[in-house]
C-alpha cells in the first residue's frame, strides 16, 4: 500500500500510466464514494488500484513425470517466450511445452510476456533418448563417428564427390539394319 500525491484538478482514467518510486504503474481500478468508475477527478477519488507496468508476472506450471507444481516468473516488459526453448529456472532446466494466451495455446509460436496467461514447462528430453537403439542405428552412428573415435568415418557427400571420377564411357546403341 502506497500513498501518491496528486493535484486537486488532476483527472485520472483507467489504464493511465505513471511513475512512482522509480517504478512504472498502470491504473486498473478507480473508486469514488458511489462505486467504481472509468474516470474521475482527483478530489472525488476514494481509492485507486494500480499494477506494475515495467515488470510482469507470468504464471507457469512445471511438470515432472506425473507431478505438476505451479509457480510464477517475474520478467521485464517486452520479454518474448518461444515454445520449445530450453530455459533455466533456479538450478533446474525446463523446456517450454506450451504457451496459453487468452485466445488459445501455441506449441511452436512466439508470444510476448504481456499476452501470456500461463506457460507449461516440462523436463527437457534426456540425451539417452537420442542414442541409437537398434543394431542398424548403432552401425550408422559408428560410421558417422557419433559413438566415439572411428578411424575412417563416412565422409559427407560434398567431400566424396570431389574424389569420384566417373567414366565417360557410354554404351553406344548398335544401329539397326
Amino acid at each position: 500500500m502506497a500513498t501518491v500525491d496528486l493535484d486537486s484538478d488532476e483527472w485520472l482514467d483507467i489504464d493511465d500510466v505513471f511513475e512512482h518510486d522509480d517504478m512504472t504503474w498502470r491504473i486498473t481500478r478507480l473508486e469514488s464514494k458511489n462505486g467504481p468508475l472509468e474516470g474521475i477527478e482527483a478530489t472525488n477519488l476514494v481509492r485507486a488500484v494500480a499494477l506494475r507496468q515495467d515488470m510482469l508476472r507470468v504464471k507457469i506450471t512445471k511438470t515432472r513425470g506425473e507431478f505438476s507444481t505451479p509457480d510464477t516468473l517475474i520478467v521485464e516488459e517486452g520479454t518474448v517466450f518461444k515454445a520449445g526453448t530450453i530455459m533455466e529456472i533456479g538450478a533446474q532446466t525446463w523446456r517450454i511445452r506450451a504457451i496459453h494466451t487468452g485466445q488459445g495455446r501455441t506449441l511452436r509460436g512466439t508470444v510476448d510476456a504481456s499476452n501470456i496467461k500461463r506457460m507449461y514447462l516440462h523436463e527437457p528430453p534426456r540425451p539417452e533418448r537420442f542414442e541409437p537403439k537398434t543394431p542398424r542405428e548403432r552401425r550408422q552412428a559408428w560410421k558417422e563417428g557419433r559413438l566415439g573415435f572411428n578411424p575412417n568415418p563416412i565422409l559427407p557427400k560434398e567431400q566424396i564427390k570431389k574424389r569420384v571420377k566417373p567414366t565417360n564411357r557410354r554404351k553406344r546403341k548398335k544401329p539397326r539394319n
